[in-house]
Protein backbone atom coordinates (compact mmCIF):
# COMPACT_ATOMS: atom_id res chain seq x y z
CA UNK A 1 0.00 0.00 0.00
CA UNK A 2 2.77 2.50 0.81
CA UNK A 3 4.49 1.82 -2.49
CA UNK A 4 1.23 2.39 -4.35
CA UNK A 5 0.64 5.63 -2.45
CA UNK A 6 4.17 6.75 -3.22
CA UNK A 7 3.63 6.01 -6.91
CA UNK A 8 0.32 7.88 -6.89
CA UNK A 9 1.98 10.92 -5.31
CA UNK A 10 4.08 11.26 -8.45
CA UNK A 11 0.90 12.03 -10.33
CA UNK A 12 0.05 15.03 -8.14
CA UNK A 13 2.04 17.45 -10.28
CA UNK A 14 3.77 17.34 -13.64
CA UNK A 15 7.23 18.15 -12.31
CA UNK A 16 7.23 15.22 -9.88
CA UNK A 17 5.83 12.91 -12.52
CA UNK A 18 8.50 13.93 -15.08
CA UNK A 19 11.19 13.52 -12.44
CA UNK A 20 9.84 10.04 -11.62
CA UNK A 21 9.69 9.02 -15.32
CA UNK A 22 13.19 10.46 -15.92
CA UNK A 23 14.65 8.59 -12.96
CA UNK A 24 12.91 5.22 -13.33
CA UNK A 25 12.20 5.08 -17.05
CA UNK A 26 15.23 6.73 -18.66
CA UNK A 27 14.71 7.49 -22.35
CA UNK A 28 10.91 7.09 -22.33
CA UNK A 29 10.11 10.77 -22.94
CA UNK A 30 12.76 11.04 -25.68
CA UNK A 31 11.45 7.87 -27.33
CA UNK A 32 7.88 9.16 -27.16
CA UNK A 33 8.94 12.49 -28.73
CA UNK A 34 10.85 10.73 -31.53
CA UNK A 35 7.79 8.60 -32.30
CA UNK A 36 5.62 11.73 -32.45
CA UNK A 37 8.04 13.43 -34.87
CA UNK A 38 8.29 10.30 -37.01
CA UNK A 39 4.50 9.99 -37.27
CA UNK A 40 4.26 13.73 -38.10
CA UNK A 41 6.80 13.28 -40.91
CA UNK A 42 4.87 10.27 -42.25
CA UNK A 43 1.62 12.24 -42.11
CA UNK A 44 3.19 15.11 -44.06
CA UNK A 45 4.53 12.69 -46.68
CA UNK A 46 1.07 11.13 -47.03
CA UNK A 47 -0.51 14.59 -47.45
CA UNK A 48 2.08 15.43 -50.11
CA UNK A 49 1.26 12.20 -51.99
CA UNK A 50 -2.47 12.94 -51.80
CA UNK A 51 -1.89 16.46 -53.17
CA UNK A 52 0.24 15.13 -56.03
CA UNK A 53 -2.38 12.51 -56.87
CA UNK A 54 -5.12 15.17 -56.85
CA UNK A 55 -3.07 17.41 -59.15
CA UNK A 56 -2.44 14.50 -61.52
CA UNK A 57 -6.15 13.59 -61.54
CA UNK A 58 -7.10 17.22 -62.20
CA UNK A 59 -4.60 17.37 -65.05
CA UNK A 60 -6.06 14.19 -66.59
CA UNK A 61 -9.59 15.56 -66.34
CA UNK A 62 -8.59 18.82 -68.05
CA UNK A 63 -6.85 16.93 -70.83
CA UNK A 64 -9.89 14.67 -71.31
CA UNK A 65 -12.25 17.66 -71.43
CA UNK A 66 -10.04 19.45 -73.93
CA UNK A 67 -9.81 16.32 -76.09
CA UNK A 68 -13.60 15.99 -76.04
CA UNK A 69 -14.05 19.65 -77.00
CA UNK A 70 -11.59 19.22 -79.86
CA UNK A 71 -13.41 16.12 -81.09
CA UNK A 72 -16.73 17.96 -81.17
CA UNK A 73 -15.19 20.97 -82.90
CA UNK A 74 -13.39 18.81 -85.48
CA UNK A 75 -16.61 17.07 -86.45
CA UNK A 76 -18.11 20.41 -87.42
CA UNK A 77 -15.33 21.64 -89.73
CA UNK A 78 -14.56 20.77 -93.32
CA UNK A 79 -11.26 19.09 -94.21
CA UNK A 80 -9.40 22.36 -94.71
CA UNK A 81 -10.86 23.80 -91.60
CA UNK A 82 -10.09 20.55 -89.82
CA UNK A 83 -6.46 20.79 -90.84
CA UNK A 84 -6.16 24.40 -89.64
CA UNK A 85 -8.00 23.58 -86.43
CA UNK A 86 -5.80 20.52 -85.90
CA UNK A 87 -2.66 22.64 -86.16
CA UNK A 88 -4.14 25.17 -83.80
CA UNK A 89 -5.16 22.39 -81.42
CA UNK A 90 -1.70 20.86 -81.54
CA UNK A 91 -0.17 24.23 -80.73
CA UNK A 92 -2.64 24.67 -77.89
CA UNK A 93 -1.90 21.14 -76.66
CA UNK A 94 1.81 21.86 -76.69
CA UNK A 95 1.21 25.12 -74.84
CA UNK A 96 -0.95 23.33 -72.28
CA UNK A 97 1.59 20.52 -71.90
CA UNK A 98 4.37 23.07 -71.36
CA UNK A 99 2.26 24.93 -68.83
CA UNK A 100 1.36 21.74 -66.97
CA UNK A 101 4.98 20.62 -66.93
CA UNK A 102 6.02 24.00 -65.58
CA UNK A 103 3.34 23.77 -62.87
CA UNK A 104 4.45 20.26 -61.98
CA UNK A 105 8.09 21.34 -61.69
CA UNK A 106 7.15 24.34 -59.56
CA UNK A 107 5.06 22.13 -57.29
CA UNK A 108 7.94 19.65 -56.99
CA UNK A 109 10.32 22.46 -56.05
CA UNK A 110 7.89 23.83 -53.50
CA UNK A 111 7.38 20.42 -51.91
CA UNK A 112 11.12 19.79 -51.90
CA UNK A 113 11.72 23.13 -50.16
CA UNK A 114 9.02 22.35 -47.61
CA UNK A 115 10.53 18.94 -46.93
CA UNK A 116 14.03 20.39 -46.55
CA UNK A 117 12.75 23.09 -44.20
CA UNK A 118 10.89 20.52 -42.15
CA UNK A 119 13.96 18.28 -41.99
CA UNK A 120 16.11 21.21 -40.90
CA UNK A 121 13.54 22.12 -38.28
CA UNK A 122 13.51 18.54 -36.98
CA UNK A 123 17.32 18.44 -36.88
CA UNK A 124 17.34 21.71 -34.94
CA UNK A 125 14.79 20.33 -32.48
CA UNK A 126 16.84 17.18 -32.02
CA UNK A 127 19.99 19.23 -31.46
CA UNK A 128 18.19 21.40 -28.92
CA UNK A 129 16.87 18.32 -27.16
CA UNK A 130 20.34 16.78 -27.10
CA UNK A 131 21.78 19.96 -25.62
CA UNK A 132 19.02 20.02 -23.04
CA UNK A 133 19.61 16.38 -22.16
CA UNK A 134 23.34 16.99 -21.88
CA UNK A 135 22.73 19.96 -19.59
CA UNK A 136 20.32 17.93 -17.49
CA UNK A 137 22.82 15.09 -17.33
CA UNK A 138 25.60 17.43 -16.23
CA UNK A 139 23.29 18.98 -13.62
CA UNK A 140 22.22 15.55 -12.38
CA UNK A 141 25.84 14.43 -12.20
CA UNK A 142 26.74 17.58 -10.27
CA UNK A 143 23.87 16.96 -7.85
CA UNK A 144 24.96 13.37 -7.36
CA UNK A 145 28.52 14.49 -6.72
CA UNK A 146 27.29 17.02 -4.17
CA UNK A 147 25.19 14.37 -2.45
CA UNK A 148 28.16 12.00 -2.43
CA UNK A 149 30.36 14.72 -0.97
CA UNK A 150 27.78 15.43 1.74
CA UNK A 151 27.53 11.75 2.57
CA UNK A 152 31.31 11.48 2.78
CA UNK A 153 31.43 14.50 5.07
CA UNK A 154 28.73 12.97 7.28
CA UNK A 155 30.63 9.67 7.39
CA UNK A 156 33.84 11.50 8.26
CA UNK A 157 32.07 13.42 11.02
CA UNK A 158 30.62 10.20 12.37
CA UNK A 159 34.05 8.56 12.28
CA UNK A 160 35.55 11.54 14.11
CA UNK A 161 32.81 11.39 16.75
CA UNK A 162 33.35 7.67 17.19
CA UNK A 163 37.11 8.20 17.50
CA UNK A 164 36.59 10.98 20.06
CA UNK A 165 34.22 8.80 22.05
CA UNK A 166 36.65 5.90 21.96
Amino acid sequence: PTKVLRLLRHLENERNFNKFVDRDFTGFIEHDEKERRRSETLRMAAEKNVMEAALAEERKQREAEEAEKRAVAEAQFSDAEKEAAQKQNEAQLQKDADRLEKERLQEQQRLRKERLLEEAKLRKQEEDELKKLEQESVEKQRQLEEELKKEEELLNEQDEKEQEEA
